[in-house]
């Protein structure tokens, strides 16, 4: 009622200034990559210019200074516990790493977190001048695999990856294949038609990722995806490939057994296979929900890369739009 009153709206507080904010937010503690898609949306929803790749510079330049699960030692009860949100924040302005902003309350940010109570003893955030990891805990790709851009889940992971394709059309396919023991080190699981449109809904892989934790798989394959995982997965994960499977992207051409590589210092996710001869035979998956909702939003959505809104601006009209690759890597 207050910001009724105040005329306080969420466009006046949703700036690319508190997006940044909240990215290296998001960064500092390792937190979901799903926060991508959610402030992807939220910037649509409100107008302001924020893209896929503005993300890139917020987890690149922001320490880890929180020792979360599942790469840390502790749970949101315990980051409770030594002050939440604001604590980590309290450290970020200290170190100059967010700027100061408008807030609901009518008070700004840097106001809000210096009234914010500080517990001393604990040891769930650390200072930025001895952080956990020196930088955020994802970063985003593209290459012939990714045009419009991915995004590689670092924590608990670095360096490169490469292997052979392991392709599957579901994650219930996937998850029969790891727990048949069809699945061994050095593979790159394919999981596609998962994506906005393809799901629909762009679910989580998380029985999968949690299947591979539980056979001892986590840190020797990867896994690939035009689908989400969760905050929970450990292990070199890459979501949100884009465009989507459903609507041509080259993850659709995939076969068994191409080489992917994944390249976390050039921010690349490449294939060598000829995925333009591939081009020709290529047919769209029949949409899995035929009416009702979830059929009109699988029309409707656009791409993960752009929040995965419904907005027209953003959305594709067709599940039959094709994309084009190059087989010699980055294209975006």
């Amino acid at each position: 009622m207050e910001c009724l009153r105040e005329n306080r709206t969420p466009r006046e507080l949703i700036t690319r200034t508190s997006l940044r904010n909240a990215a290296r937010m998001v960064a500092a503690t390792a937190g979901s990559t799903n926060a991508v898609l959610h402030l992807l949306a939220i910037a649509r929803e409100a107008g302001v210019a924020w893209t896929l790749e503005d993300f890139e510079p917020a987890s690149a330049h922001t320490p880890v200074i929180a020792d979360l699960l599942p790469a840390g030692r502790y749970t949101a009860v315990e980051l409770f516990g030594a002050g939440g949100s604001a604590r980590v924040a309290q450290e970020l302005i200290a170190a100059g790493m967010l700027e100061d902003a408008p807030t609901v309350t009518g008070r700004t940010l840097f106001a809000e977190v210096a009234a914010a109570p500080r517990a001393e003893a604990q040891d769930v955030v650390h200072p930025v001048s001895a952080p956990l990891k020196p930088r955020g805990g994802y970063s985003i790709l593209y290459g012939n695999l990714a045009p419009e851009g991915c995004i590689l889940k670092l924590a608990g992971t670095s360096g490169n990856f490469a292997g052979s394709a392991r392709v599957f059309d579901s994650e219930e396919e996937a998850f029969a294949a790891v727990q048949g023991d069809r699945i061994h080190a050095g593979d790159v699981i394919v999981i596609r038609n998962e994506g906005p449109a393809g799901g629909p809904g762009m679910r989580e892989m998380l029985g999968v990722t949690a299947a591979l934790i539980g056979r001892g798989l986590g840190d020797d394959v990867a896994l690939i995806t035009d689908g989400r995982f969760s905050g929970a997965t450990h292990g070199f994960m890459v979501g949100h490939i884009a465009p989507e499977a459903a609507r041509g992207g080259p993850i659709a051409l995939l076969r068994e057994g191409d080489r992917i590589v994944i390249d976390a210092a050039r921010r690349e996710i490449t294939t060598d296979a000829d995925l333009v001869a591939r081009r020709a035979s290529w047919q769209p998956p029949a949409p899995k929900p035929s009416r009702g909702a979830l059929a009109k939003y699988a029309l409707l959505v656009g791409s993960a890369s752009d929040g995965a809104t419904t907005h027209p601006e953003t959305a594709v009209s067709t599940p039959k739009h094709i994309h084009t690759e190059s087989n010699q890597g980055v294209t975006a």
